[in-house]
């Protein structure tokens, strides 16, 4: 038998779902071999929880400031905007920036700052971790940078970074992945302290500012729930969240963190019961080419970030990594800033769905999926399958015709449409998604 907590979570889906969609779908659409077609809400630009549907969500970790790579920052940051992303996320950790008490080292982090305002991107600033100085084990050797800080001496590295920072840093995640990177083991009181401490810091500084609960190693529910309890609700503006299916899986692939699935469950199961009005950012996502090759890592990446894009509560999709480094090939670029496949689908992912919102998504047989995103310029599908090239899908599209282009921009119509009449269509998906533009299409 289910608990009563998860029968009145599924029931609270279920409410919501009846109450929303069917506002929007009037009898629903016609088709023939969808397992659901889910119509999203978008006429208000409104979410389930009150939040403000994005604008631009996308960026790229850069970790300047504690890579150092100087001479590759003015080029790097220009490469990440000329995808049409806006944000970078920087790690500014507390150890680095004040290696001793009265010692701050601040040279790097102010040259990495004025790249970003001069070139006008938006910066996630992340705050962690304990200096070893300032933890509240000292004698830990390295892992004293992992257990919990002095909460004064946390409060003053915070604040010294909002008063410096923060006329361009405008949004703060606080620490990196608590759910793991803490001694000496994850504790979630513990971590709801430090982000309580932050969160009053820096509003205290910059009330307009943003605080985000640090990024989780996966969507952990249980872990998220925890520090949210006790205060913790109360003291964010955002849950960050971190994406790496497990064994370099793609995003719809991985049984334990089916992207958009989980992003859901933290909507419903989570914010929702909460009173609403959280975002959710994902501060890292990404894909090993050097592991999966980099074909596969662009198809993830692109297909990663339509997901998000299908739950509005998602304002931030943050890739992990800006360029290769040693021991790692996360990069959408090399370790020299050449670009590699991953960054081109990115690019054109950005180009083709933009600030536009989802208002339908059809999951169809045999993992086919069919997301339509519309503003005022019209409506755009994004199609694939994530299993398998050549698949064939008939299904119903209320639009008097589409255009289909690959990643390259090339019109592949003639390849994917095996069939129109009338809204009726079949069409052969592979694991690349391709980008349709449908004419006077009708919700």
């Amino acid at each position: 038998m289910l608990p009563f907590k998860k029968i009145s979570r599924i029931f609270l889906k279920l409410f919501l779902g009846v109450f929303l969609f069917s506002n929007l779908f009037v009898g629903g659409p016609s088709q023939a071999n969808a397992k659901s077609a889910t119509q999203l809400p978008s006429k208000t630009g409104k979410t389930t929880t009150g939040v403000q549907a994005n604008n631009n969500a996308y960026g790229v970790n850069t970790l300047f400031v504690i890579r150092g790579i100087q001479g590759l920052r003015s080029s790097g940051t220009q490469k990440i905007k000329n995808t049409g992303a806006t944000w970078v996320r920087e790690e500014f950790n507390w150890q680095t920036l004040n290696p001793r008490r009265g010692r701050w080292d601040l040279a790097n982090a102010d040259h990495a700052v004025s790249i970003y305002r001069a070139q006008g991107v938006k910066v996630v600033g992340l705050l962690c971790y304990s200096s070893l100085w300032g933890s509240s084990n000292t004698r830990a050797g390295h892992d004293s940078q992992f257990y919990k800080p002095n909460i004064n001496d946390w409060k003053n590295f915070v604040g010294t970074m909002v008063r410096r920072y923060g006329g361009t840093v405008k949004d703060w995640e606080i620490w990196n992945e608590p759910n793991s990177m803490w001694k000496p083991s994850p504790n979630a009181g513990e971590y709801r302290d430090v982000l309580i401490a932050a969160y009053d810091t820096i509003k205290s500084i910059d009330p307009g500012a943003k605080v985000a609960s640090g990024g989780t190693t996966y969507i952990d529910d249980d872990y998220i729930n925890d520090f949210l309890n006790d205060g913790g609700w109360e003291h964010l503006d955002a849950i960050a969240v971190h994406i790496y299916p497990w064994g370099q899986a793609g995003p719809e692939s991985d049984p334990n963190q089916r992207l958009r699935d989980h992003l859901s469950d933290l909507v419903y199961d989570t914010i929702i019961p909460r009173g609403g009005g959280k975002e959710i950012w994902i501060t890292e996502m990404g894909w090993e080419s050097g592991k999966i090759g980099l074909q596969a890592q662009a198809q993830n990446i692109a297909r990663g970030v339509i997901l998000a894009r299908t739950v509005n509560e998602v304002t931030k999709i943050i890739i992990f990594n800006m360029r290769d480094e040693t021991g790692n090939t996360y990069g959408i670029m090399k370790s020299n800033l050449a670009i590699k496949p991953a960054y081109n689908y990115l690019k054109k992912t950005i180009e083709m769905i933009g600030t536009k919102q989802i208002v339908q998504a059809l999951d169809l047989d045999s993992d086919s999926k069919f997301y339509i995103f519309r503003d005022g310029g019209g409506a755009v599908a994004a199609a694939w399958n994530s299993e398998r090239s050549g698949q064939v899908t008939g299904f119903h599209v209320n639009a008097d015709g589409m255009t289909c282009y690959d990643m390259s921009g090339n019109n592949v119509s003639g390849s994917v449409i095996k069939a129109w009449n009338n809204g009726n269509v079949t069409m052969s998906f592979g694991q690349t998604p391709v980008f349709c533009r449908l004419a006077n299409y009708n919700p």
